[in-house]
């Protein structure tokens, strides 16, 4: 049971840090990330993209959603059912309603998108390394939806000082293809 414990440590330091962000920092960081994907040809191609809406400190994606929407991008935001997810669209102006941990989430009527129908897939993230492991807060809910075949580019939208040397990964876990920091591109070697 220690590496849980060393998880749960690892998640408590690094949750604190990007939840003293002023908004401010917050905004800045965000138009950072999105100057970045603006340089990036696969955030170009894309149609379809996954993002999620910024709780508990994390790199908020607004931008990159109006971004999306601006460009004709389909945006689609993860929805909890029961212990998996799905992929709703959501478009400008639509009502969300709060799951059971206060997030929003597109009406159920909202049309669906399976994972594997995604071009991007953006999800937060506690830490990561450069071989693609990501922490979460440990529900699974990504690695679930990961785990059903092949499917988006998958990529971490993050602080640049949620990066540790190296992570556990687990053998549930699935690994990211690029991580996008306010700093920079970060291609992950998946080793």
């Amino acid at each position: 049971m220690p590496e849980a414990n060393t998880k749960r440590e690892l998640r408590t330091a690094l949750r604190r840090p990007r939840q003293a962000l002023t908004q401010s920092e917050q905004d800045s960081a965000a138009q950072a990330v999105l100057s970045h994907l603006n340089n990036f040809a696969p955030w170009h191609e894309a149609r379809r993209v996954a993002l999620y809406l910024a709780n508990d400190g994390e790199l908020n994606p607004q931008a990159l959603i109006e971004d999306c929407w601006s460009a004709g991008r389909g945006v689609y935001l993860p929805c909890l059912d029961g212990k998996s997810l799905t992929f709703a669209q959501w478009q400008s102006g639509e009502h969300l309603t709060p799951n059971r941990y206060g997030i929003g989430e597109p009406v159920p009527t909202a049309p669906r998108l399976a994972i594997s129908d995604l071009d991007i897939l953006c999800l937060p993230l506690v830490a990561f390394d450069r071989r693609g492991t990501r922490l979460g807060m440990g529900g699974g809910y990504y690695d679930r939806a990961l785990a059903q075949g092949t499917g988006p580019l998958r990529v971490g939208l993050a602080h640049h000082f949620q990066e540790v040397p190296a992570l556990t990964r687990e053998p549930w876990d699935q690994a990211l293809d690029y991580v996008v920091t306010d700093r920079a591109i970060l291609p992950c070697t998946k080793i």
